[in-house]
């Protein structure tokens, strides 16, 4: 799976620094209108995009709930940075964590707890919710195209999503929820953890 998450970032560095039209001047301002919900100026579909990035760690948290302080790399850093810098941190992390399991630490068990995920699955679903069908496609184009940080939080969305996919697919080989829940991205890895505790009881060593 490493080549696969290096080839991953080297495409998200590629699409950020070549292809990625200029960050807009009052991005700051703007960002902070966000996190203080004042969208009056902003598609609900950018809104939605937002706000969905801010589930990904939880849910990149959920998955390596069994990793988070293995050596040497403890990829607590890796789910704590992505809040901020989402793949662009988590990648190269991943790329030299051990694969090692360990047993649930209270951290790990909270990440992983039904009813946080049914939180994450409540949230995303209304986000995508709102997106499809209040958000207007010809606005959310416009903002990809001329806007670098709708840009590039499109392209790390797209990137943290192939994530879950890679490291779902890993943790289905060790008695995870099926890989393919993931395919439905946020919500279907949410639900599937919380399908799966109930189903399992809460996972320990694999």
């Amino acid at each position: 799976m490493r080549v696969e998450l290096g080839l991953l970032w080297l495409l998200l560095m590629f699409e950020a620094f070549a292809l990625s039209p200029p960050v807009r001047e009052d991005v700051w301002p703007w960002i902070a209108d966000l996190l203080a919900m004042r969208w009056a100026n902003t598609d609900l579909s950018v809104v939605a995009l937002f706000n969905l990035m801010g589930l990904w760690p939880l849910v990149i948290g959920a998955q390596l709930a069994d990793r988070l302080f293995t050596r040497p790399v403890p990829l607590i850093l890796g789910v704590v940075g992505s809040m901020f810098l989402g793949a662009f941190w988590l990648l190269p992390l991943l790329m030299v964590a051990s694969d090692e399991r360990e047993a649930l630490t209270p951290l790990g068990r909270f990440l992983r707890h039904p009813w946080l995920m049914v939180g994450v699955a409540a949230v995303g679903s209304s986000m995508f919710l709102v997106a499809f069908t209040l958000g207007r496609p010809p606005a959310f184009l416009d903002a990809w195209m001329t806007d670098g940080f709708v840009h590039i939080m499109t392209a790390d969305f797209v990137i943290l999503w192939i994530t879950s996919i890679l490291l779902a697919r890993q943790n289905t080989i060790l008695n995870g929820p099926p890989w393919w829940a993931a395919l439905v991205p946020i919500v279907g890895i949410a639900a599937a953890e919380v399908v799966h505790e109930r189903e399992e009881g809460p996972r320990g060593l694999h």
